[in-house]
């Protein structure tokens, strides 16, 4: 219990959270303070949480969390809670009781309450605040101001293995979860905050396995550490089917990369490299999830020379053979201040410097950034080491390729229905089954997508609106944009929704005053527009 553990309150304004169907009429909640202790009383009634642990939260008028506990209800949902207050401060304070075992949509009270002098009321002798079950001092808990909440139980430091390890309570979990404000997708936001050990290698912190194990994205965990922070959702370890009492870590320490291999050093040279694990129960598991994507973020400030093309710095994943896999997804984020990338399983991953260009690209300087920003990631490829081929067309099957690997839709999985002049061994067959099965491609009457063909403008317009979407990225649809262009009408109809919300997004331009529709789309054009995709990407 903190100081500044209010003064609370006289005048209540009742009102009912969602997910409560209307508070019954013996429904309650009173509070009374005495000028003798300060001592505060907290008594209540909420019908719908008889017999459960009801949690009470007391936040100030700064918006910090002031005061929180938690208790049992007797048969008629009756409680109270008893605390004293060493420090009054004048202002607007929101009580809140909540039944949290009947999980997310739990019955709720709530009151507004503007503090003053005058609202103190004299009372007997002091009255000792009774112990009471399950109590969580509010140092452990604190809510942010846009609803998340930020769990701080105190770090130990393993000497023998140099280490600094955090453990978060199942219970410490539960009270978190019901404290925190759902955003706009329905999302709960828990933050964990590691500070810098001194001698510290590595940073652990340990989850109950039902933090990870629901059944869908109720909540997010952002676990932040000085050497990295990782971004889950609690449903990552849903088909583990973890048992109850099952122990989650996650371990995040940096490695030496000098004195290995010779070409992977020449890279990374002194950047830093994470070795990200999770384990259960001490053991570690190889955890690959194609269905939930982790977010991680390193933290790094570039050199005087990265900063002039950030674009260029990259993440690679080095897999148990030792060899480097470009992610393609990383890049470095200045708001984050580091490097940051999605990945579906843990490994090492370190930071490395693209230097790659092509000695062709000196007739299309306009081009040079997006070309040399993709081949780093791995996005592009050239023709050889140093031919790019910037105005060569692009083939439809090659275009694909490409922007299902930009928004990374490229699985595969349970794709069930084929073009007939797409091969089941072609090297796009994947990327174009992907985009069928998601309706981005749709071939034409007689079930073909012609990968061979040159693609043209508005079908790489088409191609890639449909594909935003399948990647929940939707773009308006702004029809009086294609005023802007004299050939609209030669605009296939099909293709008039496309264009006109990708030029409003500045995704795509024309030449001048004309879309040029059927005209095809050269290497260099491609690139330009896929990095442009690449950019929306969080």
């Amino acid at each position: 219990m903190r100081k500044r553990i209010l003064a609370i309150l006289a005048a209540l304004l009742l009102f009912t959270a969602p997910g409560f169907a209307g508070a019954a009429e013996e429904d309650e909640l009173a509070v009374s303070i005495r000028s003798s202790d300060l001592s505060v009383t907290v008594k209540g009634r909420l019908a719908a949480a008889a017999n459960q642990d009801v949690l009470i939260t007391v936040i100030d008028p700064d918006g910090k969390l002031a005061y929180f506990n938690q208790t049992k209800s007797d048969a008629q949902g009756s409680f109270q809670f008893v605390y004293q207050s060493q420090a009054l401060e004048a202002g607007s304070y929101r009580i809140s009781a909540i039944g949290y075992s009947s999980g997310p949509n739990a019955p709720r009270l709530e009151t507004l309450y503007t503090y003053t002098e005058s609202s103190v009321v004299p009372g007997g002798p002091p009255v000792q605040p009774p112990a009471q079950p399950g109590a969580v001092t509010e140092a452990l808990l604190e809510l942010t101001s846009t609803g998340g909440v930020i769990l701080k139980p105190p770090a130990v430091y393993d000497e023998a293995g140099r280490s600094s390890q955090l453990s978060i309570a199942a219970t410490l979990f539960r009270q978190a979860v019901q404290l925190a404000k759902p955003d706009d997708q329905g999302v709960r936001h828990l933050i964990v905050r590691m500070q810098t050990a001194p001698g510290a290698q590595a940073y652990r912190i340990k989850l109950p396995s039902e933090a990870l194990s629901a059944e869908d994205r109720g909540v997010s965990w952002t676990l932040s550490t000085p050497h990295g922070n990782l971004v889950v959702s609690g449903d990552m370890l849903h088909d583990l089917k973890l048992k109850a009492a099952d122990v989650v870590e996650f371990s995040f320490s940096l490695q030496e990369w000098k004195d290995r291999d010779s070409v992977l050093t020449e890279g990374i040279g002194d950047r830093p490299v994470l070795e990200l694990n999770m384990s259960v129960n001490g053991q570690r598991v190889h955890w690959q999830n194609n269905r939930s994507s982790a977010r991680v973020t390193i933290p790094y400030t570039p050199s005087s020379h990265e900063s002039l093309s950030p674009e260029k710095l990259v993440v690679w994943y080095i897999d148990e053979s030792g060899k480097a896999v470009v992610v393609s997804n990383g890049r470095y984020d200045a708001s984050r201040s580091g490097m940051t990338f999605r990945t579906k399983h843990f490994s090492s991953f370190a930071i490395a410097y693209s230097a790659k260009s092509f000695a062709d690209l000196t007739g299309v300087p306009w081009a040079r950034k997006s070309v040399e920003a993709l081949a780093g990631k791995g996005i592009v490829n050239g023709l050889s080491a140093s031919r790019y081929g910037p105005d060569l067309p692009v083939k439809r099957a090659d275009f694909l390729v490409l922007l299902m690997k930009t928004l990374e839709l490229a699985d595969g999985e349970g794709a069930r229905s084929q073009f007939s002049d797409v091969p089941s061994f072609a090297y796009y067959a994947s990327a174009v089954q992907t985009a069928r099965e998601l309706g981005i491609a749709k071939g034409d009457a007689g079930n073909r997508f012609k990968p061979d063909a040159p693609i043209t403008r508005q079908e790489m317009a088409v191609l890639a609106y449909r594909a935003l979407a399948a990647a929940n990225v939707i773009l308006p649809s702004e029809r009086d944009m294609l005023d802007g262009y004299e050939d609209a009408a030669n605009l296939a109809e099909y293709a008039k929704e496309g264009v006109a919300a990708l030029t409003a997004q500045g995704l795509i331009q024309g030449d001048g005053n004309r879309f040029r529709p059927g005209s095809l789309t050269s290497r260099a054009e491609a690139a330009v527009f896929i990095y442009r995709l690449y950019q929306l990407q969080e």
